[in-house]
């Protein structure tokens, strides 16, 4: 089995756990996208950076052009959301467990196309002012050039990378239920 298959495998509950978090309702309106996006932003911004501090950019040279925390912060500024400070990077060895972690970020790009078209079809002029972060790299060849890398690690090393998307996903969870904790506090 390839890496990508065992990767998907490995993570299934956790994506499915994750996606049942994420706001159905998302493009009902200012609200509701400034809180996703900034559940959103509560994971990737302290990954994006860890897996910087880790070396990422010597797994995937592109790395600069694949970073998507500056126009998901714009986005949220563009919504009227003051980010806070991040929360403190989590801690990744500059081994190959960065491709897992790297493996959960480039798939979110990928379902990030399809909430596109969802926010698109929401036909609110606001919701679409801050739709860059949804659109970042449309048309880039991302995917397939991080697949190419990822299908030349060492087999030896697929635990590592397992659980390194394993604890992406952990971290995006954590934040969408956080999100969902604050939500409530506030209804």
């Amino acid at each position: 089995m390839s890496l990508r298959l065992s990767l998907r495998s490995a993570t299934a509950a956790l994506h499915a756990e994750l996606d049942d978090l994420l706001s159905s309702d998302a493009f009902a309106g200012v609200a509701q996208y400034r809180r996703f996006l900034a559940a959103q932003a509560a994971a990737l911004v302290p990954l994006e950076a860890a897996l910087e501090a880790a070396g990422i950019d010597t797994l995937l040279p592109d790395w600069p052009a694949r970073c998507r925390r500056f126009v998901l912060q714009a986005d949220l500024a563009q919504l009227g959301e003051v980010p806070g400070a991040p929360d403190a990077p989590p801690q990744i060895a500059a081994d190959a467990s960065r491709w897992g972690y790297a493996y959960v970020l480039e798939g979110s790009r990928l379902g990030a196309r399809l909430l596109s078209r969802q926010l698109e079809a929401s036909g609110n002029p606001a919701l679409q002012a801050a739709g860059s972060f949804l659109q970042h790299g449309s048309g880039q060849p991302f995917w397939q050039t991080f697949l190419t890398g990822l299908e030349q690690v060492d087999e030896a090393d697929a635990p590592l990378v397992h659980a390194g998307a394993q604890h992406a996903f952990a971290l995006f969870i954590a934040a969408a239920r956080h999100s969902q904790a604050v939500q409530g506090q506030t209804a």
